[in-house]
């Protein structure tokens, strides 16, 4: 693998650890929807196999698994009508980012071989 790809990956996972800090610190009274961890874990094991990366596929499997122990606490999504113009912002920018991140790595270990 590429030493920048490393930097860069390593990079993103602190902005994502930093950004998961304040955001457990600002709403951290509101309960957690392991719903999402199971969703999550099924995209990540199909993003690590889809782009050959193992640690993809094996962060969700953890992340699956705990979404799935947790079953019995999974809490519906609140619907897109009722959320405030901020979250949904912020939602977007999420799937935006995730989304240019997914086409960097598809592009670069697919296309430009």
């Amino acid at each position: 693998m590429d030493f920048t790809f490393i930097i860069a990956l390593g990079l993103f996972l602190l902005v994502l650890f930093l950004i998961f800090l304040y955001l457990r610190n600002k709403y951290g009274d509101q309960l957690t929807n392991f719903k999402v961890y199971f969703y999550l874990g099924v995209l990540f094991i199909i993003l690590g196999i889809a782009i050959k990366y193992l640690v993809f596929s094996f962060l969700g499997f953890i992340s699956m698994t705990v979404g799935l122990v947790n079953k019995k606490k999974w809490r519906d999504f609140e619907d897109w009508q009722n959320i405030s113009s901020r979250k949904k912002k912020i939602k977007i920018v999420i799937v935006v980012l995730l989304t240019i991140i997914f086409l960097y790595l598809s592009i670069t270990n697919f296309w430009l071989r």
